[in-house]
């Protein structure tokens, strides 16, 4: 069944509360559910999706799916929450990354999020790759020169002692 009417305005109300604009509620819309605009949610989309953004706004909607329906809506590609997997493998991308815990709580708290198993599967996802490219990049970037100090005879200590650093 289609999208009602009360749980579009209730849609567009809290994103009101949340000061965001519609281009804003659109992209969290892709995001969390997977779909373009809200009219081409089902009610059952609409319940999470409105659950999602009363989450975003500190508050609890007082509904949950229930483990089943999670199940099987994660089967169908829908969004619904960070996998254990995900959440594990994150973690290991942030230490690759150079991550701190600070600038992964901020990045949770754009998408009103306190913990990584409040994040949706896809922006657990998006995360995850977001990570990759910036480990790629730290690789790819050139290494800082290190200046060698020159002895009296112009030489490095480093070319004095088989390239190992000798400060005595």
């Amino acid at each position: 069944m289609k999208i009602n009417r009360p749980q579009m305005k209730k849609i567009y109300a809290t994103a009101r509360q949340l000061g965001w604009s519609n281009e804003m509620l659109h992209f969290f819309l892709r995001s969390q559910i997977g779909k373009e605009h809200i009219s081409n949610l089902t009610k059952y989309e609409a319940r999470i999706f409105i659950d999602e953004l009363m989450k975003a706004l500190g508050q609890d909607s007082g509904y949950r799916a229930n483990k089943k329906v999670n199940a099987m809506l994660r089967a169908e590609g829908m969004i619904v929450g960070c996998s254990p997997a995900q959440c594990d493998r994150i973690g290991y991308l942030m230490e690759d990354a150079g991550w701190t815990q600070g600038r992964l709580e901020g990045y949770l708290e754009q998408f009103g999020a306190k913990r990584l198993e409040d994040l949706t599967e896809t922006l657990a996802s998006n995360l995850m790759e977001y990570l990759k490219s910036e480990i790629k990049r730290l690789a790819l970037a050139p290494a800082s020169p290190i200046k060698n100090s020159e002895s009296s005879n112009g030489a490095s200590k480093e070319d004095n002692n088989g390239g190992v650093h000798d400060p005595w």
